[in-house]
């Protein structure tokens, strides 16, 4: 099986001109060209480029911060809060307390996001049993 794999993939590579195969005077061949219509254009459109993100004030932080900590809340009330959480918590409100509110923002951003997918995995581990269990 894993010979059939690998020369199926060792074909795809050829064809696709991504290898080639050494002639007999030891050059090598041309790559393949590949057809107009797949080819990416210099000027294909390049995506927009993301706008500036506003600076962080102290109610931005203290709002992130209370957002964090209800999602934190959340988690530890169905008892599947990461151990993580209360690290970044902790760190969002000693930068908040040191005036960086940039770094207390982002903490606590990523203690929410952190929050909310064991909340969402926790829910969805409830129900995913019963697709294995039950056929």
């Amino acid at each position: 099986m894993k010979h059939l794999l690998l020369k199926n993939l060792t074909a795809a590579l050829l064809l696709t001109g991504c290898i080639g195969v050494a002639h007999a005077d030891g050059t090598k061949p041309m790559p393949m060209a590949m057809p107009a219509d797949m080819a990416m254009s210099a000027t294909a459109a390049k995506p927009a480029a993301k706008p500036a993100a506003k600076p962080a004030t102290q109610a931005s932080a203290a709002a992130a911060i209370k957002s964090a900590e209800d999602a934190a809340k959340q988690a530890d009330t169905l008892g599947v809060e990461w151990n993580t959480v209360p690290t970044l918590l902790k760190a969002a409100h000693d930068a908040e307390t040191s005036g960086d509110f940039a770094t207390a923002q982002k903490k606590a951003t990523k203690a929410e996001v952190q929050a909310k997918t064991a909340v969402a995995e926790a829910h969805e581990q409830a129900t995913m049993w019963r697709a294995q269990v039950i056929h």
